[in-house]
């Protein structure tokens, strides 16, 4: 597997597209892909010369979350296509635009719709998550060892795009479960505190593979437990909602209560 060769290529580009970009967009360099939902010259330009670099390291389809706005199809690539690279250029581009340093750039590779390798690169630390199946995880090389946590469940848990009761009803989290936390606006962000045990769960609705791949792998390799809420696996391009990592000593109790919100 070619981990170090792609962590290479991660920081390439992003340094060319995207570190000069930060606190320094144009007029015109920010536009919307809907409401609410931003896309940067630097998400374009980052996507574009990744998906030309990684096609160079291995020649399989490149499913990109801007591509895909252009070209909804692709996504079925995830599941059908033999093998894929993912890519999301800057993850949480809302962050990035106001100049939080929140934000990182993710690559996954999907072989058979399961997700083999992962990484997510932070710039603002120049650190490097990742994982290939079955060889753990690793930040900058370096193999990560699981913390100890002795303290009460803590996490972030994403309602937006729940439907209604259950987004309404899971606002009132009971703390005898764990305490919900703000959200980073960034699942790789968010991904790497799990991992690092700032958080013990993570709950999402929506489940766009460039958004998961990565981060379900990393959470994975690093001994949590990630899966839909009802139990089944979680694979990348199944177009399923809800996904949920977390330790495995709070995982049921988590996706108890959620699975009780939409029973209601």
């Amino acid at each position: 597997m070619f981990i170090d060769q792609v962590s290479a290529v991660i920081r390439e580009v992003g340094a060319a597209e995207v570190v000069p970009r930060f606190r320094s967009l144009a007029d015109g360099d920010v536009m919307e892909k809907g409401p609410g939902d931003l896309v940067t010259i630097a998400d374009q330009e980052c996507e574009r010369v990744l998906a030309e670099r990684l096609r160079a390291i291995r020649d399989i389809p490149v499913v990109g979350e801007e591509g895909t706005a252009a070209d909804p199809s692709l996504l079925d690539l995830v599941a059908e296509a033999d093998a894929t690279w993912i890519i999301d250029p800057i993850d949480g581009t809302a962050n990035f635009v106001a100049g939080n340093p929140n934000f990182v750039v993710m690559v996954a590779l999907a072989e058979l719709g399961e997700t083999v390798a992962a990484w997510v690169w932070h710039p603002e630390t120049d650190s490097i998550l990742t994982a290939q199946r079955g060889n753990g995880v690793h930040r900058n090389g370096v193999a990560i060892i699981a913390p100890t946590r002795e303290k009460s469940p803590t996490g972030i848990l994403k309602r937006t795009y729940m439907p209604e009761p259950a987004r309404t009803l899971l606002a009132a989290f009971p703390k005898s479960v764990g305490s919900l936390v703000p959200a980073f606006k960034s699942a790789g962000i968010e991904y790497g505190a799990l991992i690092d045990g700032r958080i013990d769960f993570l709950m999402y609705w929506r489940t766009l593979p460039w958004d998961h791949a990565p981060g379900g792998l990393l959470a994975s390799e690093a001994g949590l437990r990630v899966a839909r809420v009802d139990g089944s696996a979680y694979m990348p391009g199944d177009g399923k909602d809800g996904l949920l990592a977390a330790t495995h000593e709070c995982w049921d109790a988590v996706a108890a209560e959620i699975l009780i919100a939409f029973a209601d």
